[in-house]
């Protein structure tokens, strides 16, 4: 995980491990509990296997974002915040052979009074 952190120059600074999870080939949803205005990184990579495609995506408060891991990368993250909800979804599609990865979340912030989401 440090590798794909430190590819996308994303720093963890005091945050939160919120969730983690380990999976297998194929697509995985994970309903998470997150804070409403808190923002969160979600990091999924590779443990074993040949990925072909690796991806994440997170649902929350109507919003979503993806991120696709390149074919060349451990892994991938992406960041999102949870605007008023108090649920999040978190997608996690993985092709290829005899593959397992691991996705970590963690929240990163809070939306500030009066600004409104990114």
């Amino acid at each position: 995980m440090s590798a794909v952190l430190r590819e996308q120059a994303l720093g963890l600074g005091g945050a939160k491990l919120v969730d983690e999870a380990l999976g297998v080939q194929g697509t995985t949803a994970m309903p998470v509990a997150v804070e409403p205005g808190a923002c969160y990184l979600a990091v999924v990579i590779e443990l074993r296997g040949t990925a072909q495609s690796l991806s994440v995506a997170a649902r929350a408060g109507g919003r979503e974002a993806q991120s696709r891991a390149p074919l060349d990368a451990p892994g991938t993250a992406l960041s999102f915040c949870a605007g008023s909800t108090s649920r999040a979804l978190i997608e996690v599609e993985a092709r290829g052979l005899s593959l397992v990865w691991m996705s970590a979340l963690w929240q990163t912030g809070r939306i500030r009074l009066g600004e409104t989401e990114p």
